[in-house]
């Protein structure tokens, strides 16, 4: 029985020894909804997440390095959330299963890392609330006008 071989006759490409490649930083991305009120224990209906639009708070898809700890985790949401700064810090939500209702998501000893939210949220929007006090819109309008133009759309459900 003869066997016949293929054989690839093609050089293999090698890189310049020179020039080095970039490691791939892994990215964990994910819709955001930055809150008004400090007692807020709903998801934002169509009216509500328009103004948060005007804002520049509401809906943003933030994205965080995928072994990041809690220090990136805080150090995003403050770059794009900045007005949280003057509400005495934020708590970060999640909607409670087969409910319109949010609940706080609770944090292990460590604090909350990101392949933790990635692990608890899956699917599911982050919400952060203020801590102390709600965002006073004047407040708001100081860092939107700061800020470049919002970008945001609305989804109209019927």
């Amino acid at each position: 029985m003869h066997y016949l071989s293929f054989r690839n006759n093609r050089k293999k490409k090698r890189g310049n020894p020179y020039t080095s490649k970039k490691q791939k930083v892994s990215m964990f991305t994910k819709d955001c909804v930055c809150l008004k009120f400090q007692d807020q224990t709903w998801i934002p209906q169509v009216q509500e997440r328009i103004e948060l639009a005007k804002l520049g708070l509401g809906l943003k898809k933030l994205t965080f390095n995928a072994d990041g700890d809690a220090q990136h985790i805080h150090d995003i949401i403050t770059s794009n959330f900045p007005v949280l700064d003057s509400c005495g810090g934020y708590t970060l939500l999640r909607l409670k299963e087969n409910s319109r209702k949010l609940v706080a998501i609770d944090s292990p000893d460590c604090g909350i890392t990101v392949p933790f939210l990635k692990d608890i949220l899956r699917q599911a929007k982050l919400y952060i609330c203020p801590l102390q006090c709600d965002v006073l819109t004047k407040e708001a309008e100081k860092f939107c006008s700061s800020d470049q133009s919002v970008s945001f759309y609305a989804i109209i459900l019927r």
